[in-house]
């Protein structure tokens, strides 16, 4: 499973409906490329809950373990992504929402929603079933799940996803976010990731990528280490055998048109590190594509 994503580097979620920003979405860890989705960000809240299983979830430079019954909070612009490290199954619900489905009043939003969002404070929170608050709102995330099922699930969600927001804006002690500065690593770092998704079918190399914000190769390395769990090179690799797969499953483009559209040098070395990464070569996932549809 891909990760699409905006100019800018942040993730482009596609809504349940276009018109009403939320996203609804019951998943298995194993539709993901080696149990393990590309970090990414977005505007959108992020909440997990898991269903079976475990997951570690990886939030700017924390690694998390959900457990199942329990989940995650992400907040808005933070770097994340959920893997196993242990190639084990885990399945889950994710609901996403962006602040704007919450308030459309000014004075709603710069009280109540913005200082949340912007408070560098909460980047995540762990949910724990034994918490008592926590329990309700992962209550919530469970019950949201089958909204889309029901007469007008827009509105409903919109409900759902004051209800949840609520009980964090109620719960979480305020902080004063005037002392806080904002974590310019990250910043550089998503600069750093715009640069591969917008280069990534020319040849690129690290001082490429570490030049586009500034920094000297070791820092580059390190940042991409800290947030991501990847080295620049291997995240710019992973990210093209995602283009790769794309290209693969929605067109019938050779091997060496495949492997230059998605930023390789050569069919040989394409398929070399399709299968090093998947365990089989281009062209049998592509023809298991008809067998077991993706």
């Amino acid at each position: 499973m891909q990760v699409p994503v905006k100019s800018d580097g942040s993730e482009r979620v596609i809504y349940n409906n276009p018109e009403v920003p939320y996203y609804i979405h019951s998943s298995y860890l194993s539709a993901y490329d080696g149990f393990s989705a590309i970090s990414h960000w977005h505007d959108d809240l992020e909440f997990i809950y898991i269903i079976n299983g475990h997951m570690w979830y990886h939030i700017n430079e924390d690694i998390v373990l959900l457990e199942e019954g329990n989940g995650i909070f992400v907040n808005s612009c933070q770097l994340h992504y959920g893997f196993s490290k242990d190639l084990s199954e885990c399945h889950f619900v994710c609901i996403l929402f962006h602040p704007e489905i919450l308030s459309a009043n000014r004075y709603i939003e710069d009280h109540y929603i913005s200082p949340m969002i912007h408070d560098g404070a909460y980047p995540y929170v762990i949910l724990k079933s034994e918490i008592p608050w926590h329990r309700k709102t992962l209550d919530k995330i469970k019950q949201a799940a089958g909204l889309e099922h029901l007469q007008n699930p827009a509105l409903l969600m919109q409900l759902s996803s004051l209800s949840i927001y609520i009980d964090l804006q109620t719960n979480l002690p305020p902080t004063d976010t005037k002392s806080l500065i904002p974590d310019q690593t990250r910043l550089l770092l998503k600069r750093m990731i715009r640069y591969i998704q917008e280069h990534y079918t020319e040849k690129i190399t690290l001082k490429q990528i570490a030049d586009s914000a500034g920094i000297s190769k070791s820092q580059c390395g390190l940042l991409f280490q800290k947030h991501t769990g990847t080295s620049p090179i291997e995240y710019l690799t992973e990210y093209r055998l995602q283009q790769a797969r794309t290209i693969l499953k929605n067109t019938d483009k050779t091997m060496i048109e495949t492997a230059l559209e998605s930023g390789f040098s050569g069919s040989s070395y394409f398929c070399e590190t399709f299968k090093r990464k998947y365990g089989i070569t281009p062209l049998q996932y592509r023809k298991s594509l008809s067998v077991y549809p993706i």
